[in-house]
């Protein structure tokens, strides 16, 4: 069952000048967005007070109170309160099973993002899913702490004293991944194994990406659905252009076509599509192959699509790339640890490899050949 937090509408309040709380928010709402999504600090601290911010927020408590609350009691649930990449999110969905036989207690996920709630959703194990914008969310993370029997994953995996505890098991098994953190952080004992649960895409999502795949006129098995944006790169593609484009020409030279998948055209005159979560999965499974950049979005689909069998293509930048952004140089490490998490994660059917962007033009036609050598297989 999904629902809505009621929210307060900020835009109502009364602005003097462009110090007041509605111009502020304007002005600084994506630097907020993004700290809220590090950090689990008061936002609203950020935001000068006055009497309008005060107000708001005692009308968002009595809203709260009054439209969530005493629907839906504290003691009744088990909450997560849930701003976590997909891939991460993708191991909740599957611990949660151990997590239910364990508590015996129903289960409500609170949501910063729709895909998470749509995931969450899914889950035959979820009894109650909620979204609510980041400005809410995070008054809920905040102020109503209390109130939950677990708080965010970030804050629990980041306190000192679970980071420590982690570190040290994982120092001495070679298997620990972000998924045994999960495991970890709902109180899963480190020696039960994860495994997954057999369960079915919504039918409406699966007949919509089918309308649409064949509406494009696009050949089943004989399509790619490149993904080239990750919130970890931090716009990376856009400084690979070459090397998407010289990909779309040799797959297209050898019959295939390139499917690309945002909210706007990521690679030059190809298709492109948008979809939700199990769309995607079910489209990917049409197109039966992938081609990405380490992202928890294309994690969550091949884990999830448990029926088709899926190529995917992982791209990392090398340690020497010139636009890596990334808090290691140890590339190689990275991709080690990234292939152990995502090989427990992802579908028996899914033929994975693990790559890594060229430091030159040469390089990347040699990383190109391989890539359609081994579509083309």
């Amino acid at each position: 069952m999904a629902a809505a937090f009621p929210q307060v509408d900020f835009t109502i309040l009364p602005t003097e000048n462009e110090f007041a709380p509605i111009g502020f928010i304007q002005t600084n709402g994506r630097k907020l967005t993004q700290r809220f999504a590090n950090t689990c600090d008061d936002l609203f601290v950020d935001i000068p007070v006055s009497t309008e911010i005060s107000a708001a927020k005692k009308n968002l408590s009595a809203q709260l109170e009054k439209d969530f609350f005493s629907k839906v009691p504290p003691d009744e649930f088990e909450y997560f309160l849930f701003h976590e990449g997909l891939g991460e999110s993708t191991a909740f969905f599957f611990w949660m099973k151990k997590y239910r036989e364990t508590t015996k207690k129903k289960i409500c996920f609170i949501c910063s993002h729709s895909l998470r709630a749509e995931l969450m959703m899914a889950c035959p194990y979820v009894d109650l899913v909620m979204t609510a914008d980041p400005l809410t969310f995070n008054f809920i993370s905040v102020y109503y702490a209390g109130k939950f029997h677990i708080r965010r994953f970030l804050l629990m995996h980041h306190s000192q004293k679970n980071l420590v505890a982690m570190r040290e098991h994982a120092k001495n098994n070679e298997s620990y991944t972000h998924i045994e953190k999960v495991g970890n952080f709902l109180g899963i004992r480190y020696d039960v194994p994860f495994e997954k649960y057999p369960f079915t895409f919504p039918a409406p999502q699966v007949e919509r990406a089918k309308k649409i795949f064949h509406d494009m006129n696009l050949a089943e098995g004989k399509t790619v659905f490149v993904c080239t944006e990750a919130n970890y790169f931090n716009g990376l593609s856009q400084f690979h252009t070459d090397f998407w484009l010289k990909l779309r020409d040799k797959l297209n030279a050898v019959g295939y076509e390139v499917v690309t998948n945002g909210p706007r055209e990521n690679i030059p005159n190809c298709k492109n599509v948008f979809l939700s979560l199990f769309e995607s999965a079910a489209f990917a499974g049409l197109c039966g192959h992938v081609v990405s950049v380490p992202t928890g979005f294309v994690e969550a689909i091949c884990a999830l699509n448990m029926v088709d069998k899926i190529t995917w293509e992982i791209i990392h930048p090398s340690d020497t790339d010139k636009y890596w952004k990334g808090f290691s140089p140890n590339v190689d490490g990275i991709l080690e640890g990234y292939a152990r998490m995502v090989d427990k994660l992802i579908s028996e059917n899914i033929d994975c490899t693990y790559r890594k962007f060229g430091n030159n033009s040469a390089e990347d036609d040699e990383l190109i050949e391989k890539i359609v050598e081994k579509i083309l297989r």
